[in-house]
C-alpha cells in the first residue's frame, strides 16, 4: 500500500466521535507508518496531518512539536520491547546463565528486525536529549531482565551490585548493532553475533566466576 493510499484509509477511519486517548494514538500511529518510509529526522508535523487528516492544531494539542512525537514514539518501542523480552520463559534444556542471556540477546535482535520503526529509532540518530534518554532507559530495563531472568531461573539472590555490569554488556551489544545500522540502515546477524559473544565475554570476565559459584551452591 502506497502511503498515499495509507493516508485515505486513516481518514476514512477517522471518527470525529474519538476520545482524547484515541486521537493520540492515531497519531502516534501515523508516526509508525510514516517511519517505514522515512528516517526519523525527516519526519514532519506535514507527514502526520497527511496520514492522520487531523488539522496542524489538534496534533499540536498532542505534541507541540515533531520530536515530541517521535520520542512517544521511541517510549512506546521501549515498552513493548521490554514487555516481550520479559515474558520470555527460557526452555529446560537451557542449563547455564551465558545460555539465558544469549536467547534474550536473539530475542533482542529479532524484535528489531521485526519493527523497522523501532530499529530506526533506537539504532538511528538521536534527535533529542528526551530520545538519548529513552535508548538509555531502554538498555537499563534491558540489562535488568536479563539478570532477573538469571535470577529467576537458577533460584539465585538477583544482586542489584552486578547490574552496572550487565548495563555495560547491553551497551557493548547496541556498539556492534550500531555500526551495522549505521552503514546498511540495518542489523546483519553477523553483528548481532559478534555483540552477543562480546557482551557474554564482558560479563564472564567481570561476574562470571560468582555468578557459577552461586549457581553451584544450589540444591
Amino acid at each position: 500500500m502506497s502511503k498515499f493510499n495509507h493516508a485515505s484509509t486513516l481518514q476514512e477511519e477517522r471518527d470525529p466521535c474519538l476520545t482524547k486517548n484515541e486521537t493520540y494514538e492515531n497519531i502516534m500511529n501515523a508516526a509508525e507508518a510514516t517511519l517505514r518510509y522515512k528516517n526519523p529526522e525527516d519526519i514532519s508535523t506535514t507527514d502526520l496531518i497527511l496520514l492522520t487528516g487531523y488539522p496542524e492544531e489538534l496534533i499540536s494539542d498532542h505534541f507541540s512539536n515533531i520530536n515530541m512525537a517521535i520520542t512517544a514514539l521511541a517510549e512506546r518501542h521501549t515498552n513493548l520491547f521490554c514487555e516481550s523480552v520479559d515474558q520470555v520463559i527460557p526452555p529446560n534444556s537451557i542449563n547455564n546463565w551465558k545460555d539465558i542471556t544469549s536467547l534474550l540477546f536473539d530475542i533482542c535482535f529479532l524484535y528489531y528486525k521485526n519493527h523497522e520503526s523501532a530499529l530506526k529509532l533506537h539504532y538511528g540518530p538521536q534527535l533529542s536529549r528526551a530520545q538519548s534518554k529513552q535508548q538509555l532507559k531502554r538498555n537499563s530495563s534491558f540489562s535488568r531482565i536479563i539478570l532477573n531472568a538469571i535470577s529467576r531461573n537458577f533460584d539465585i539472590p538477583y544482586r542489584q551490585e552486578y547490574l552496572a555490569t550487565f548495563w555495560l554488556a547491553v551497551t557493548v551489544y547496541d556498539c556492534f548493532c550500531s555500526l551495522s545500522f549505521s552503514i546498511s540502515e540495518n542489523i546483519s546477524k553477523d553483528s548481532s553475533d559478534k555483540g552477543k559473544s562480546a557482551a557474554i565475554a564482558y560479563i564472564e570476565k567481570t561476574l562470571g566466576k560468582e555468578i557459577d559459584e552461586e549457581i553451584k551452591q544450589k540444591p
